[in-house]
């Protein structure tokens, strides 16, 4: 539903994030992962347990233990 017709790429980025926060605040989800007690020390097992998860097998593209710490770092 979002309006991107005649919008160049950046713009359509940015209506897409926007989107995005809009329907993450409309549920709730407004928290990082350090807010619920998340801290660096975790990371490191977070991340093992994700690359290990069954789940993984259907992601479109493989995800290295490095590239999931990173997500969680950046989720912090």
């Amino acid at each position: 539903g979002i309006k991107i017709s005649g919008m160049g790429l950046p713009a359509r980025k940015k209506a897409l994030l926007d989107s995005i926060e809009e329907l993450k605040q409309s549920v709730g989800i407004n928290k990082t992962l350090s807010k619920v007690g998340v801290t660096r020390e975790n990371i490191p097992l977070l991340a093992a347990k994700a690359v290990k998860d069954p789940c993984i097998l259907t992601n479109p593209r493989e995800v290295k233990l490095e590239e999931a710490e990173e997500l969680y770092e950046r989720a912090l």
